[in-house]
């Protein structure tokens, strides 16, 4: 074996020290993630977790929203005027238990631009001092007016006489009003006011006075 240029007397050989073999060994090996790699992994990880934590909370706020307003739209015949608000208003009694008569209050209610008109529930007890010779049952088959002069409507005749005091009803004057036909509206209104627990849909009573009266 001829030795390489150079080498001769006196020359000491290094051996290839544990440093150098590490070097020379991780330069053959293929490269590794990197610490700032794998922490800027674990962050974008966290950063995804928390976005969906805060698409999660606004999802669960939007649903309690939606409920809030759902409560907001049911109608609540606390929120009408009555007739301490109103003194010198005609009075509107109907069943605060019923959905569907509440709806329909309210509607006049938004359509009063004037103030005329207040609203009693017939379950309130100011009704014994509004109505003091009319019986719970009376009061139950059918709606009532009565007005600021003391006069009482009921039934269809309670709405002849908001059809002639309020414009958005007055296209339904002429036709209430044609001589001799007042009994057949009665008789159609006690229809309607018979079955009125069966309209619209399920749960749409506030208390069981519906299932009474359903039966």
């Amino acid at each position: 074996m001829i030795p390489p240029a150079g080498f001769g007397r006196g020359q000491r050989v290094e051996p290839l020290g544990v440093s150098k073999v590490s070097t020379h060994v991780a330069g053959a090996m293929p490269h590794t993630a990197s610490t700032a790699q794998i922490s800027g992994a674990s962050d974008s990880l966290v950063n995804a977790q928390s976005l969906n934590s805060v698409r999660l909370s606004l999802l669960s706020d939007k649903r309690i929203t939606e409920c809030a307003l759902i409560m907001d739209t049911q109608p609540n015949s606390s929120l009408l005027p009555g007739p301490q608000e109103r003194p010198d208003a005609d009075v509107v009694v109907f069943d605060g238990h019923c959905r569907f008569c509440t709806e329909g209050v309210h509607r006049l209610a938004r359509w009063d631009r004037r103030h005329r008109l207040a609203f009693l529930s017939l379950h309130d007890p100011q009704i014994a001092q509004l109505c003091p010779d009319l019986t719970h049952a009376q009061l139950m088959e059918q709606m009532y007016l009565v007005t600021a002069h003391g006069q009482r409507y009921g039934g269809a005749a309670a709405v002849r006489y908001l059809s002639r005091h309020m414009p958005r009803l007055w296209p339904l004057a002429p036709v209430l009003h044609i001589p001799g036909t007042l009994a057949l509206w009665q008789w159609f209104y006690r229809q309607v006011a018979r079955r009125r627990y069966r309209h619209g849909h399920a749960g749409s009573c506030e208390t069981d006075s519906c299932k009474v009266h359903l039966k």
